[in-house]
């Protein structure tokens, strides 16, 4: 299980953000650690307001190619700080109190079962965010609206049924 404060989840929710998972270490019996290594994702709000992905036909034999290379030179260039124009979205690694870049790896530890489940979510999200990223879906919540969110779930029903 992950915690994230309110913003971050938030964010992960709008797919501006992604967990990749490198690997998961077993040292010993019933314990096992994951590596995760975090990314901040294109997206199509950051870019220049003419800019909309989802609008564009693609020919996929002639032009998906491009469209992939494309989207990974945005990549780069977001996880560069060096090149990065995009200053809308930040974090703070609070053990740091530095920025928190794309590349950035940690390790939680679980038991040896849990991780490999871990690890099934993980590289399920990392896909599901890649094409989010790719299509021009993150961050726009028009394309992402269906919300399992607890936090932002509507209670109205509690007070109908308390009265």
């Amino acid at each position: 299980m992950l915690a994230l404060n309110h913003q971050m989840h938030h964010w992960w929710g709008k797919g501006l953000w992604a967990l990749k998972c490198l690997e998961v270490r077993s040292d010993g019996e019933e314990e096992s650690s994951v590596r995760l290594q975090f990314h901040w994702m294109p997206s199509a709000r950051r870019m220049e307001n003419e800019y909309q992905p989802w609008l564009q036909r693609i020919d996929l034999p002639s032009e998906g190619r491009k469209m992939v290379e494309d989207w990974k030179m945005r990549k780069a260039q977001l996880d560069n700080p060096e090149t990065s124009t995009d200053i809308t979205t930040a974090a703070i690694n609070v053990l740091t109190c530095r920025p928190l870049r794309s590349g950035h790896t940690f390790e939680i530890f679980m038991e040896k079962a849990d991780a490999r489940k871990m690890k099934a979510m993980v590289d399920i999200q990392w896909a599901c965010i890649q094409l989010a990223s790719m299509s021009g879906a993150a961050g726009c919540p028009e394309f992402l609206i269906d919300s399992d969110d607890e936090d932002e779930a509507d209670f109205g029903w509690v007070e109908i049924s308390s009265a």
